[in-house]
């Protein structure tokens, strides 16, 4: 028999079966068929860092890799001026532009100033038009007039704390 027995998952996780678009829910399944993959997030991913793989796959009776937890980061990221459209399966916020900039956010959770040296990084085809910068308790990046182009992984990192935020603009 190839198929697997519903796999442990952890507290915070939510996790559905399918990759990328075509996904739904795990819901109370308790067997899934060979060849089938589960899909992992983290509950709220504006503060929490999936630690272990995105993807589960049943494969010969056993599910591949080691079953992902979510840890808590230090760090928060958020984005300003948009209206959140969803969060996809994988933790991908999907966000409308409503003012004709956006903001990307990253700042501590015990709410103390964000060092100058933290940076925000994005892998986006289009990269921002400036550099991040320091407001207040924030790091901050500026995209102004976002597009598609502007979709990608934001990363925020500040000494040893790092965390991902990935984003998809839709006009």
């Amino acid at each position: 028999d190839n198929r697997c027995s519903r796999p442990h998952i952890f507290p915070n996780i939510i996790a559905h079966v399918g990759v990328g678009e075509d996904t739904t829910a795990i819901e109370n399944r308790q067997s899934f068929m060979g060849g089938e993959t589960i899909t992992f997030r983290c509950e709220d991913v504006r503060y929490q860092i999936l630690d272990g793989p995105i993807h589960r796959q049943c494969i010969d009776g056993e599910w591949t890799e080691r079953a992902p937890r979510c840890e808590t980061s230090q760090l928060k990221v958020g984005v300003d001026n948009t209206l959140l459209k969803t969060v996809s399966p994988d933790g991908t916020f999907i966000v409308y532009p409503i003012v004709g900039s956006i903001y990307i956010n990253c700042e501590l959770r015990t709410g103390v100033r964000i060092r100058s040296s933290a940076t925000i990084t994005t892998n986006s085809t289009t990269q921002p038009s400036q550099r991040d910068y320091t407001a207040g308790r924030f790091k901050r990046l500026l995209l102004r007039d976002p597009t598609s182009g502007n979709d990608g992984t934001y990363t925020c990192e500040a000494g040893t704390l790092r965390t991902l935020n990935q984003d998809q603009i839709s006009s």
